[in-house]
């Protein structure tokens, strides 16, 4: 058997830098780590914005700071429910210049996660709806 991707990043043994409630992430990705990008890919109302936000609640309730990067406005229920937001900045971008600049300014920040939501929409501006 050959070793994957999730069998070396488990023999690390580097953890989040904040503990998270949702064990079936590390189930499937062989846990979460500091710097790693894991992309939640699915049809629109499977709850991957959902997971994003549960993240980052965890994360908030740590103590941690967090960056939600989106192209649509957040729902002010969603805000009201996470602790500690003054740990939280949001970011909204309009266009993929702006994501990219957005990204390039948090490269040099101190945050345990990143949250980048709703992309697709400034993707299909650039590529075309037929590519998605």
């Amino acid at each position: 058997m050959f070793p994957t991707p999730c069998d070396w990043l488990l023999r690390q043994n580097k953890k989040l830098s904040f503990p998270h409630t949702l064990p079936v992430l590390d189930q499937l990705t062989g846990g979460l780590h500091p710097g790693q990008v894991i992309e939640l890919c699915g049809p629109s109302g499977v709850g991957k914005s959902r997971v994003c936000w549960h993240l980052l609640r965890d994360c908030l309730h740590a103590g941690k700071k967090a960056v939600v990067v989106s192209s649509r406005k957040i729902l002010g229920s969603d805000l009201k429910n996470l602790p500690n937001s003054t740990n939280l900045s949001v970011s909204y971008v309009s266009s993929v210049y702006e994501l990219l600049t957005t990204l390039a300014a948090l490269e040099s920040a101190q945050t345990s996660l990143i949250v980048i939501d709703g992309v697709q929409s400034l993707l299909q501006a650039v590529l075309g709806a037929a590519n998605f």
